[in-house]
């Protein structure tokens, strides 16, 4: 999702002395999930970031991000994952460039983690119109890189000040942005353990429907009198019939039981269970383009 947006200006931290060549960054091999060959930009990329990072690059050859998840045991973005990777590699800065292709575009995003404090996340990205890397695209990058080193602006004291509601004034009503925040949550991964219950929902009313097909033909059955063979053959299949809805009906309840206690444990798991870092990762992202300047937001799970 991208937002253009054009923010005021306020305070920034002064670039720390601590901000030297003696930190060690590692640039990885830009991800594409085309599965392309992406050398040239490899180069591109690590030559510019030579030029723009503030630290010493580590010299390493073509080595994917993805690699070194596995060897992390980890398979997210996450700061924890990061910083894993980063201690592992003995470098405090990580590069990530990814390429997304879409039908007529791409975007070339760069992630950095910063181990030198609490460890933080950023990431700036580029928009360019076609599916081929352009020259404008390339002479981009040093400023690309070097976006993800500038100090985060300080927010202005007066910003962070309550604002006090008076006693006698009614709620305001809520913006766009609130009343599209619970709107914006990944719902897929509640739609498997709802079909299971709806599933099981499904089965119940079979065996409900199967239970009372089984009283109508047990009904049939004894309200039948038997004279002759043909009536002796109908009561028969009558008795039949009954036996095959009522193991009909047992088996449905039986399974939507199951189907409905599983998917609410499921369900509740997806809902409270999982870690926040699982359940919410939100990252904003500087966006660069010849037309304009504003801000890409990767929004995944829990609310603004």
């Amino acid at each position: 999702m991208l937002f253009s947006a054009h923010p005021q200006p306020v305070a920034a931290e002064a670039p720390k002395a601590s901000d030297s060549t003696s930190h060690t960054v590692v640039l990885f091999q830009v991800a594409d999930k085309t599965g392309r060959n992406n050398a040239d930009l490899d180069k591109a990329l690590r030559k510019a970031a030579a030029e723009a990072v503030p630290a010493k690059l580590q010299d390493t050859h073509r080595r994917k991000l993805a690699d070194a998840q596995a060897s992390a045991q980890c398979r997210d973005r996450s700061v924890d994952c990061l910083r894993a990777i980063s201690q592992q590699l003995g470098a405090s800065i990580l590069l990530a460039p990814t390429l997304d292709r879409g039908p007529d575009d791409l975007v070339l995003s760069i992630l950095m983690f910063d181990g030198r404090n609490e460890g933080s996340v950023n990431e700036m990205a580029h928009w360019q119109d076609g599916t081929k890397l352009s020259a404008e695209t390339l002479q981009a990058l040093p400023q690309l890189v070097r976006g993800l080193f500038l100090p985060k602006p300080v927010m202005p004291p007066e910003a962070m000040e309550p604002a006090v509601a008076d006693a006698s004034s009614t709620a305001a009503p809520p913006t766009a942005a609130a009343a599209s925040s619970d709107s914006g949550r990944d719902w897929a991964p509640l739609i498997p353990p709802l079909s299971v219950i709806g599933g099981g929902v499904v089965l119940l009313g079979a065996g409900i429907v199967s239970g009372l097909m089984m009283r109508g033909t047990e009904d049939d059955y004894q309200g039948l009198e038997v004279s002759t063979r043909a009536d002796a053959e109908k009561a028969a299949a009558l008795r039949d019939t009954a036996e095959t809805e009522a193991t009909v009906s047992k088996v449905c309840f039986a399974i939507s039981s199951l189907a409905i206690a599983a998917g609410g444990a499921w369900l509740s798991y997806e809902l409270f269970g999982r870690s926040k870092a699982e359940r919410q990762v939100t990252r904003v992202a500087p966006l660069i383009t010849p037309q304009q300047v504003g801000l890409v937001v990767r929004y995944q799970g829990g609310s603004l």
